[in-house]
């Protein structure tokens, strides 16, 4: 009944510690003080007393588009996905990011399906943790790369919901208690913060193939030497049926990285992209759009590579990206991210 009446007041809501209403939390957190006073737990937490399915349904009935996203912890992720909420938080990734756990990251991303990604909210910055520009304003003064460029990069080119919190983007660092109504306006905006987000967000984030394209994470293995950095470069790649494509690679550490880089089969990339970011005057002409070549394929072809966060920009034979010679060959600083607009030459 409450979350019914909430739903007639806004268009969503994030419940904190969803996970509790979980038949097997429930019944692990209350049943010794239950059961004693003759409450059985097993009851109140069966399939067909399930809290959240018949709660969401109540507030959808009021508001069909209410959206719900549920905080939620120890690997219970999946359940309220199934339960019906529109996406759960990940705070593994963001906990790994915060650490400086480059591998663990990796791991994750292989696990996870592209669907069950689509339904979670990645984010730097909430409410409840410290500011995004305190926890992620590490520097290499030698490399002259900066933490918060590799985190953000690699946080909000996953599918589904990017959370961004207010004054993230202005790189506020004083934390405002939610019981407050007003907030310190003398906080002077951090341009270089600022400056990042908004090529992050124009160059980047505006893209079709981000938005509602298709997502995978790319194979990374190690040098010729076998040295252990590659562990840290976290790879995935995004593309669209009109051939727009993203390749992102990203050391995630403080020390410096080299390792091969190997997209997957099917990516799909167009002579030329589309427009951007999302102009639908193409004037009447369709790029050739192909998937990239297997490794053991004779074809030559090249492909440029043009990184959307600096000048740079590379030719590399099409096969390469595929896994021939073991794949692409990444010499990375710390910290360093590269997210490259894939073309056909």
């Amino acid at each position: 009944a409450i979350l019914a009446r909430v739903a007639t007041m806004c268009d969503g809501v994030r419940c904190d510690m969803a996970m509790l209403q979980c038949p097997s939390v429930f019944q692990q957190t209350w049943a010794a003080h239950l059961e004693p006073q003759g409450i059985k737990c097993a009851d109140l937490a069966s399939e067909e007393n399930l809290f959240w399915p018949h709660a969401i349904t109540a507030a959808r009935a009021v508001n069909k588009e209410f959206l719900l996203i549920g905080e939620v912890y120890w690997g219970r992720e999946y359940d309220l996905q199934e339960y019906g909420f529109d996406y759960t938080i990940d705070k593994v990734a963001f906990e790994q990011l915060q650490e400086i756990r480059g591998d663990d990251m990796r791991k994750h991303l292989e696990k996870d399906s592209f669907s069950f990604l689509q339904r979670c909210a990645h984010y730097l910055e909430s409410h409840e943790e410290k500011r995004a520009s305190e926890i992620f304003g590490d520097t290499h003064d030698e490399a002259g790369t900066w933490r918060h460029v590799a985190a953000a990069v690699v946080a909000y080119t996953l599918p589904g919901m990017r959370l961004f919190n207010d004054g993230q983007l202005q790189g506020r660092r004083k934390q405002i208690p939610l019981f407050l109504a007003w907030r310190d306006n003398s906080e002077i905006r951090d341009s270089k913060i600022s400056a990042m987000y908004s090529r992050l967000m124009t160059s980047v984030l505006s893209r079709p193939e981000v938005r509602a394209g298709e997502w995978a994470q790319c194979i990374t293995g190690a040098s010729m030497d076998n040295n252990p950095s590659w562990m840290n470069i976290i790879s995935h790649v995004m593309w669209d049926k009109f051939g727009n494509c993203l390749l992102v690679v990203v050391n995630y550490n403080f020390e410096y990285a080299n390792g091969h880089v190997t997209l997957p089969k099917g990516v799909l990339v167009g002579s030329r992209c589309y427009p951007l970011p999302n102009c639908h005057d193409y004037s009447g002409a369709t790029p050739s759009v192909q998937p990239l070549p297997e490794p053991e394929s004779d074809n030559e072809r090249k492909l440029l590579m043009r990184d959307q966060l600096s000048t740079e920009s590379f030719e590399r034979e099409a096969a390469v990206l595929r896994g021939k010679h073991g794949g692409v060959w990444f010499d990375l600083k710390p910290w360093q991210a590269h997210v490259f607009e894939l073309s056909y030459v």
